[in-house]
């Protein structure tokens, strides 16, 4: 994969949680920014990277398409007549059909994930951006309260900080929440590109399009399942740090930094009970699939891609190989 801004995303998400979680104890109003930090801790850069993989696919069902086209020249109709001909011809255009379908779907997917990484990638910026801030604020605190700076306003600057991380708490929320909504719409692209392709393979010659659909679907349960169980351990997370009270100082507070180190891809328990590992669930649900039929591909991404921002602290989703080929179908002429 080549290099792009985005691929930095994940350590710069945790600099800022550090960063605000620093910041906090001397400035209690800050810990609203900190759980809403805490709750967008993700990998960008594995989200682009997958969507590139989807781009890629693409490319290789375009070449797929242009060849079948390509031997379909070489049999001109006045050296092959007759009912042989008239059905290889019908194979081939349900063939070149259940390709474009799969290229355009893999084009939708691709873009969908390529746009929310840069999406989560630019609100990492705003974190990193308010919680670089808080933390200078906090050192003007310290260096305050140890003499080593003489402020006599001393009161006055704690309760400017304070002012001013309530006011980033409210900004971070509204952004969260258009990270939430754009993601949504990007789930319902994908979820609409699924009916649609699933239907126009059914439609083209592969009448096992709808069970495809539903095996996929019930393999795709288990990430889920236990995703959800991740989002809710991170949403309970994060609503203790900013809440404060013995549960958030004693147990959230320590456990949203915990999170973001242990296991190495974290974050939360949850996400690292089955399989030892979230990333590996992660990258299972958005990867390509190798397509025994068109409806094959990957049918929990909707799902999971509404949980991409939400429960980005449930996944880090490092993709690892996974063998594809271009498009081998029951109906190829």
């Amino acid at each position: 994969m080549g290099s792009s801004p985005v691929q930095s995303g994940q350590e710069l998400a945790r600099e800022a949680l550090i960063a605000a979680s620093i910041a906090a104890p001397l400035i209690p109003a800050a810990w609203p920014c900190v759980a809403i930090i805490y709750a967008h801790q993700c990998d960008p850069g594995a989200l682009y990277d997958v969507g590139q993989e989807w781009f890629d696919l693409a490319d290789e069902l375009s070449a797929a398409y242009d060849a079948v086209e390509q031997t379909a020249g070489q049999l001109p109709a006045d050296q092959w007549s007759g009912l042989d001909r008239d059905a290889f011809d019908q194979k081939r255009a349900e063939y070149q059909s259940q390709l474009m379908g799969a290229m355009l779907y893999a084009l939708v997917v691709g873009g969908a994930l390529v746009a929310v990484a840069t999406l989560l990638f630019a609100f990492i910026l705003i974190m990193t951006a308010v919680a670089n801030l808080l933390a200078l604020e906090a050192a003007l605190i310290a260096a305050t309260l140890a003499g080593i700076v003489t402020a006599p306003a001393a009161a006055a600057l704690e309760a400017e900080a304070n002012a001013f991380a309530a006011e980033m708490a409210m900004f971070l929320g509204e952004c969260a929440a258009g990270v939430a909504l754009l993601s949504q719409l990007a789930a319902l692209a994908v979820g609409g590109g699924i009916a649609v392709d699933v239907a126009q393979q059914y439609l083209s010659g592969d009448k096992e399009a709808f069970t495809g659909l539903r095996q996929a679907t019930k393999d795709g349960a288990d990430n889920i399942i236990w995703g959800s169980l991740s989002r809710l351990e991170r949403d309970i997370t994060a609503i203790a740090i900013g809440g404060g009270g013995p549960l958030g100082a004693v147990v959230a507070r320590p456990k949203g930094i915990v999170d973001q180190y242990y296991p190495g891809d974290g974050p939360t328990v949850t996400g690292t009970v089955k399989d030892g590992s979230s990333a590996a669930r992660y990258q299972q649900t958005y990867r390509p699939k190798p397509f025994r039929t068109r409806s094959s591909r990957a049918v929990a991404s909707p799902v999971a891609l509404v949980k991409a921002p939400l429960n980005a602290s449930s996944f880090s989703c490092r993709p690892s190989g996974v063998a594809r080929e271009p498009a081998a179908s029951r109906s190829s002429p």
